[in-house]
C-alpha cells in the first residue's frame, strides 16, 4: 500500500510539470529548486569532485561565455541551469549517504516511468502535451508522450529505463522466484511497447546500441541455443510490426506519402540542418567561431536558412555553433569521458554504464542537447555507479 501511495504522489508530481502558471512552467520552478538544494549540499559539505562532475560543470558554465550572454541573458542562464543538472546530481549522489542504495532507487524510478504509462495507454488520463505529429505518416494521433514534454523526451527516458531494467534482470534473475521473473519481464516488454508507441527513432537506436553492448558483455557460448531462440522471436516481432504498422514503416523510411508539399518530403531534414549549421559557423567572425553565437542567434540564423528555429539535430554540431570551438571541445571531451570512465571502471555496474554511455553517444549523434531533466537525473545517477567498487557493492547487497 505504501508503494502505491508513493507511485500516485510521483505520478501527480511528474504529471503537472508541463503546466505553466503565469508564463512559468512548474518544471522550471521544481528543477531550479532541486539544483539550489544540491548546491546547498555541495557548499556545506566537503565534496570530492571526480572527473565526470568537474568536466560536466565546466561544460555547463561555458554556455554563459558566448555572444548569447549579451543578446539573450535569461535564455543563456536557463540553458546553463539545464546543463548543470547532470553533473550536480552526479556529484550529489557521489558524495551523499544515498550512494550505497542508489541502484535500487534507480530501479524504482525506471519501473515507475514504465508503469506510469499505463493510464495514458488505456485512455484513463490524457497527456497535457501533444506527442510527435504523425499526420504526414498516415495517423491522426500523435506518438506517445505520457507526462513528458514531448515524444522525444519520453522516448529517450524510456530507452534508458529499459537498459537499466534489462541489466538488472540479467544480473539478478537467478535469485528471483518464477512470479518475480514474470513480473520483471512484463515491465521490460511494457517499456518496449511504450518506446514503440512514441514512434521516435532516437529511442529505438539508443535501446539497440545499449542492448548490443550488454549482449556482447554477457555473451556465453553455452547459451547459444537460448540466444538463437530469443533473437528469432525478436526478429519475427520486428518484421511483423514493420510490415503491419504503416505509420512505423513510413517513419523509419522517412516516407512522407501523406504530405502535400515538396518541403515535407525532405524527410527528417537532419542533413539539411547539419549543412546549414556548418554554414552558420563558417560565416561567423573569429570571436563567434571560438566562443559561439549563443542559442538565440543560432536559432535566428537557422530560421533564415531553413525556415525553422531549430538545432542541428546533432549535439556536437549544435555545441560548435552556439558555444564555439571551446564549447565543442569541452562537449566532445565530456561525452568521451563518460565512455572512457565506464570502460575503465572496476565497478559491478561497468557494463550498464558502458551501455548507457554509448547509447547516449548515439543520442548526441542524431538528436543532442538537453531534452529532459528526468533524463539528466537518470544519467547523473547511472554514472555515479562507475565509481562504486566491486567490494563495496557486494557488501551493500
Amino acid at each position: 500500500m505504501k508503494i502505491v501511495f508513493i507511485y500516485i504522489l510521483l505520478f501527480l508530481f511528474f504529471y503537472i510539470q508541463p503546466i505553466s502558471i503565469g508564463g512559468v512552467k512548474i518544471s522550471f520552478v521544481t528543477n531550479g529548486a532541486l539544483i539550489l538544494l544540491i548546491l546547498n549540499f555541495l557548499l556545506r559539505n566537503q565534496v570530492h569532485f571526480n572527473k565526470i562532475g568537474k568536466i560536466g560543470i565546466y561544460n555547463a558554465i561555458k554556455i554563459i561565455f558566448s555572444k548569447g550572454f549579451v543578446l539573450d541573458f535569461v535564455g543563456v542562464i536557463i540553458e546553463c541551469v539545464k546543463s548543470l543538472m547532470l553533473p550536480l546530481v552526479h556529484l550529489y549522489f557521489s558524495n551523499s549517504r544515498f550512494c550505497s542504495r542508489l541502484f535500487y532507487y534507480l530501479i524504482f524510478l525506471c519501473k515507475f516511468l514504465v508503469i506510469s504509462s499505463i493510464p495514458f495507454l488505456i485512455g484513463i488520463i490524457q497527456p497535457i502535451k501533444q506527442g510527435y505529429d504523425l499526420s504526414f505518416f498516415g495517423q491522426e494521433d500523435g506518438g506517445f508522450v505520457g507526462f513528458f514534454e514531448n515524444s522525444h523526451s519520453s522516448s529517450a527516458c524510456i530507452s534508458l529505463a529499459i537498459l537499466v531494467l534489462i541489466f538488472n534482470f540479467i544480473n539478478r534473475h537467478k535469485s528471483w522466484n518464477p512470479s518475480r521473473k514474470f513480473f520483471e519481464i512484463c515491465v521490460i516488454l511494457l517499456g518496449l511497447y511504450v518506446l514503440y508507441s512514441t514512434y521516435v527513432r532516437t529511442g529505438y537506436l539508443m535501446v539497440f546500441i545499449g542492448s548490443i553492448v550488454l549482449f556482447v558483455g554477457y555473451f556465453r557460448s553455452q547459451y547459444l541455443v537460448y540466444y538463437f531462440f530469443v533473437f528469432s522471436i525478436l526478429a519475427f516481432l520486428a518484421t511483423y510490426m514493420f510490415n503491419r504498422d504503416e505509420v512505423l514503416r513510413n517513419k523509419l523510411l522517412d516516407n512522407y506519402e501523406n504530405s502535400n508539399t515538396e518541403e515535407d518530403n525532405l524527410g527528417s531534414g537532419r542533413i539539411l540542418f547539419l549543412k546549414a549549421s556548418f554554414d552558420i559557423w563558417l560565416e561567423a567572425n573569429s570571436i563567434d567561431k571560438i566562443f559561439g553565437l549563443g542559442l538565440q542567434e543560432y536559432k535566428e540564423e537557422m530560421f533564415k536558412k531553413v525556415g525553422q528555429r531549430i538545432y542541428a539535430h546533432n549535439g556536437f554540431v549544435s555545441a560548435l555553433v552556439k558555444d564555439g570551438l571551446v564549447g565543442f571541445l569541452l562537449y566532445v571531451y565530456f561525452i568521451g569521458l563518460l565512455i572512457v570512465e565506464s570502460y575503465r571502471s572496476n565497478s559491478h555496474y561497468r557494463l550498464l554504464a558502458l551501455s548507457v554511455s554509448l547509447a547516449y553517444l548515439a543520442y548526441q549523434m542524431v538528436q543532442g542537447n538537453v531534452i529532459s531533466q528526468i533524463m539528466e537525473v537518470m544519467l547523473g545517477s547511472i554514472f555515479v555507479l562507475v565509481y562504486v567498487k566491486k567490494k563495496r557493492v557486494s557488501k551493500n547487497i
